[in-house]
């Protein structure tokens, strides 16, 4: 063969075979990347979130790793439907997967995943933030079977600072260096996240939540835990909110932290301390002693009237 005409069939050739390929790559259809089931969902929980709040602002904070529960019944079902695979000829197997296959229909006996979600709501025309943590269950297709709140709680929308310093551990202290201000920072979240998950009631937790804000918000004004300060501003707070039979409330002294100690193991059970003040209580403005209780976690758990003279408690 003349070599011209055999270099120009190898050519042509060439240009089959890779026009071939060329081909192949443009009519190919392009494989979708696979969801996760824990990708569906978390999908689903939005969807199920947003239908019922269409006129608020949605923000997802996150969800826990997800679960799947599976029935006994449904795991020898299961079990049942491999030996019938196996062996097709095998009629007790069937009879008893058929027989049980009918039992878990009729009681509608399904898989189900169990999740958590963290996440706020807001509506435009408030200027307040609704916090939830709720734990969903959702059947074998992904649809919501049952909602478990696990926090319910209103804040101020000036407070979703805080909560994304809260939930996201945000440097919150200051100090010399910025590995020490994160350390530190971190002890802080997690002391009082720890005490957060042992809570079970949803007022309990909400209101724990709550509380810790409180607290990084004292924290953030100079990025210091200094104990007095903290809980004289969570002391004030309390009379705000809690006491609102006491009007004209006016602090006049408080004395210094003290701690409460277990006798038998030395561990801390919690601390107190002493605060003079005055206030209108029934219609008359008088000066006033008390003795606070608080818990390790800087919580407000009793208060008690004191006798005079009140000089003896605050100097």
């Amino acid at each position: 063969m003349n070599p011209l005409i055999r270099n120009v069939v190898l050519l042509f050739i060439t240009f089959l075979f890779f026009g071939c390929l060329v081909a192949d790559e443009i009519f190919l259809a392009p494989q979708e990347p696979e969801v996760s089931l824990q990708t569906r969902a978390e999908q689903s929980i939005q969807e199920y979130i947003l239908k019922r709040s269409e006129t608020v602002t949605y923000n997802s904070y996150g969800f826990s790793e997800l679960v799947v529960k599976k029935p006994v019944l449904i795991h020898k079902l299961d079990s049942l439907d491999r030996v019938v695979q196996m062996n097709p000829k095998n009629e007790i197997a069937r009879q008893n997967r058929d027989t049980l296959q009918a039992l878990v229909r009729a009681n509608k006996i399904q898989r189900t995943a169990v999740l958590e979600h963290f996440f706020t709501l807001k509506s435009d025309s408030t200027d307040f933030v609704n916090v939830f943590e709720i734990k969903y269950t959702l059947d074998d297709t992904l649809g919501v079977l049952q909602t478990d709140p696990k926090i319910i709680l209103t804040i101020p929308a000036s407070y979703k600072t805080l909560l994304d310093y809260y939930f996201y551990e945000y440097t919150l202290f200051i100090a010399p260096t910025y590995a020490e201000a994160r350390q530190m920072s971190r002890k802080f979240y997690q002391y009082f996240k720890a005490q957060q998950e042992e809570l079970s009631l949803t007022t309990r937790k909400s209101d724990f939540l709550k509380h810790t804000l409180e607290i990084c918000k004292l924290v953030k004004v100079n990025g210091k835990f200094e104990q007095d300060r903290i809980v004289q501003g969570l002391f004030k707070l309390y009379m705000k909110e809690r006491r609102k039979d006491i009007k004209l409330y006016e602090p006049i002294a408080f004395s210094s932290l003290f701690e409460t100690i277990e006798e038998n193991n030395d561990s801390l059970i919690g601390y107190y301390f002493f605060h003079k003040f005055t206030g209108e209580y029934a219609g008359a403005i008088d000066t006033n002693a008390v003795l606070i209780e608080i818990s390790p976690y800087y919580e407000i758990d009793q208060v008690f009237q004191l006798d005079q003279p009140y000089e003896n408690y605050v100097n």
